[in-house]
């Protein structure tokens, strides 16, 4: 289970490469990936959980769906994560339990994410899941 921030050589945007074993970890690694880009995980407190169900017609649609549901909630109520628990998984849907805190001057802000996009979105499955994104700053 990993992440990493491409080189894109454009500075609107931000590229993502998510790998992982399993469809549950690749879950979470695009999770962990989103709040790392926002704000330094290791400055956020596990001060309460949220759980979120995000649905798509497949595996592709849910990597855009949680990358989006995650930037909403950090924009709607301030919440950020530093931690996840994924409760149930598919190809068309997940459970994640959040755990994190309202955003607050105490942590290390890093990119403020708008949205993902459909550019070069891509989930490819062979031994390991592998998936792309680009997200608009």
């Amino acid at each position: 289970m990993s992440f990493k921030f491409l080189e894109s050589g454009v500075t609107s945007d931000l590229e993502l490469e998510v790998t992982a074993r399993s469809l549950k970890d690749f879950y979470k690694s695009i999770c962990l990936a989103v709040s790392d880009a926002m704000v330094d995980i290791k400055t956020i407190n596990q001060k309460m959980c949220k759980r979120i169900t995000v649905a798509g017609v497949n595996t592709k649609d849910l990597f855009f769906n949680i990358v989006e549901e995650l930037i909403y909630l950090k924009d709607a109520e301030q919440l950020v994560f530093a931690d996840y628990k994924i409760i149930s998984s598919s190809a068309k849907g997940v459970v994640i339990d959040c755990c994190g805190e309202k955003l607050n001057s105490r942590m290390v802000l890093r990119h403020d994410l708008k949205a993902p996009t459909l550019h070069n979105l891509s989930v490819l499955h062979n031994e390991k899941w592998i998936g792309h994104m680009v997200i608009d700053l």
